[in-house]
């Protein structure tokens, strides 16, 4: 399988006339902080029927005995029942918070059932149960049989609440992540620069740049999106607004 890197703008037209508009989910999006700084979509259903999405499907199948044993203790194959994904992330340096969240087929009390009777933690806020790790710092629940949502506590609980509507956010931002998702399988939108980020444990280096330019090889870059699509060919694509040419 090759990988084709290809101009946004020649992509986007290609993808644009070739395919339905499927963007993310508003009612996803709703949920999500409006002080987000990083937003990561899959249109899951889009990627599973490409080849590519096949064969990580039948590899994950094969040899995932835990998947198994999930599906066979709850009825839950994220496999089959999982349809959209939307990762949030406020990003700022030094904190860890952010949304996972998950448009699917659940069944809230049987999927809870499991994790209650091996002794995880938990706790009911407005009428939902949030399963809640050792500190209680992070936690999941089922906002009902379509939506679960996964992250720290206090975001979960405005999650629950259902107080973010999408007009609280800045409309470029709406317009580029309907944008990207109507037209990637997967996709990401960064709006501040990424050294503004609080960065992953244990990232690689970049390929490239010695040790005292890592630090400084996104200082010029102010926003940046991107996205991939799994087809024969797997087509990944970004663009960057910089300080300067």
């Amino acid at each position: 399988m090759n990988a084709r890197f290809l101009t946004t703008a020649t992509l986007t037209t290609l993808l644009a006339g070739l395919l339905p508009a499927t963007a993310a989910d508003p009612q996803l999006l709703n949920l999500v902080m409006p002080d987000a700084k990083v937003l990561v979509g899959v249109n899951v259903d889009q990627a599973k029927s490409s080849p590519f999405g096949q064969y990580v499907l039948s590899q994950m199948q094969l040899h995932d005995s835990h998947l198994t044993e999930l599906t066979t203790a709850t009825g839950f194959d994220p496999t089959r029942d999982v349809h959209e994904l939307l990762v949030a992330s406020s990003g700022g340096a030094g904190q860890q918070t952010g949304l996972v969240l998950a448009r699917g087929n659940f069944d809230p009390g049987r999927i809870n059932a499991l994790p209650v009777s091996k002794g995880a933690a938990s706790e009911v806020y407005n009428g939902v149960t949030i399963l809640e790790d050792p500190k209680q710092q992070s936690g999941l629940a089922f906002l009902n049989a379509t939506i679960v949502a996964a992250g720290d506590i206090a975001n979960l609980r405005v999650a629950i609440n259902w107080q973010n509507p999408s007009a609280s956010r800045p409309a470029p931002v709406i317009v580029q992540v309907n944008q990207w998702s109507s037209t990637q399988d997967a996709w990401v939108v960064l709006t501040v620069p990424p050294t503004s980020l609080h960065p992953a444990t244990g990232m690689p280096p970049i390929p490239g740049l010695g040790p005292s330019n890592q630090n400084n090889a996104f200082q010029g870059i102010q926003q940046a999106a991107g996205g991939v699509k799994f087809g024969t060919n797997v087509v990944v694509t970004a663009q960057v607004q910089a300080s300067t040419a």
